[in-house]
């Protein structure tokens, strides 16, 4: 039988460590700086919680720069990758923090995998993510509410569930016209085939 792939096996990083991942296309409109900003102050802080940053892009050199300039501690960033679903299975805090949005395809992986996210509080993020009750929404530039947002899901491992089962029970409720392909698709990927089978109907 074939093993999954471990993301967190790849990276030495610990089962009990907190996993907080940002997955997209690294240019100026994604805003993975401003994450880095806020990273920056939790990483000094929280030495068992790690940042995986997925995705490719123009602004790779400048992260890279960013992060060594600035010594930003467990921050990974790991290029193009193909196993999305595993990376997020392993992780614990999705961070999206673009500075616009339509429908975020990676906020709705997350959910269907009953995660709970951090997202700024722009159109498209906000249809997804309520605050307080499936993640939080932070301001967009507010680097102080970014930091508090992730120490809060860092540090309560209750709360990150909860907002994780809401995250789920919303999903399955999600039938906009417009990502009823997309839906598809992300059921089949991560909920069991009686759920996906039930979704799509």
């Amino acid at each position: 039988m074939q093993r999954t792939p471990s993301v967190r096996g790849e990276l030495g990083i610990n089962s009990e460590d907190v996993v907080v991942a940002c997955i997209g296309e690294l240019n100026a409109n994604k805003n993975q700086s401003f994450l880095l900003d806020a990273w920056k102050r939790v990483a000094d802080k929280r030495s068992n919680a790690h940042l995986l940053v997925v995705g490719d892009g123009v602004y790779r050199q400048k992260l890279e720069k960013q992060v060594s300039e600035q010594n930003i501690r467990n921050v990974h960033l790991l290029g193009y990758r193909d196993d999305v679903p595993y990376i997020l299975q392993e992780t614990d805090i999705l961070a999206h923090v673009s500075k616009r949005e339509g429908l975020p395809k990676v906020i709705l992986e997350a959910m269907a995998a009953s995660k709970p996210i951090i997202a700024t509080d722009v159109r498209g993020n906000r249809d997804l993510v309520e605050h307080d009750r499936n993640g939080f929404l932070v301001p967009l530039g507010d680097v102080d509410e970014l930091e508090s947002a992730l120490l809060r899901l860092i540090d309560n491992e209750e709360l990150r569930e909860s907002f994780g089962r809401k995250s789920y029970e919303k999903i399955k409720d999600y039938s906009l016209d417009n990502v009823l392909l997309e839906m598809k698709e992300i059921y089949s990927r991560f909920l069991p085939v009686s759920e996906s089978r039930e979704t799509s109907t």
